[in-house]
């Protein structure tokens, strides 16, 4: 489906540049604060650390990684810095 969106669209993003959007999201204190708002109050609620952690990592290992491309180069420092072990 994102494929078909950005073709859609005329955009393209490569891995490299996904990666790099994806952990300066990540690096945000605001991260959390920004998905809120999306979700249904309840869910909202619900939404820890853990679940955004989670929820990081399905979007970044289903999606983001199987973009064309090269990996960011400093996608491993990254990984390290924020405790990511996969």
């Amino acid at each position: 489906m994102f494929s078909l969106y950005l073709d859609l669209n005329d955009l393209t993003i490569t891995r490299a540049q996904a990666q790099e959007r994806m952990f300066a999201k990540l690096a945000k204190q605001r991260f959390l604060l920004d998905m809120r708002p999306l979700l249904p109050a309840a869910k909202a609620e619900a939404l820890t650390e853990e679940a955004t952690t989670d929820a990081f990592h399905r979007v970044f290992v289903k999606l983001v990684n199987v973009l064309p491309g090269e990996s960011w180069a400093r996608t491993p420092e990254m990984k390290e810095r924020f405790g990511i072990s996969w």
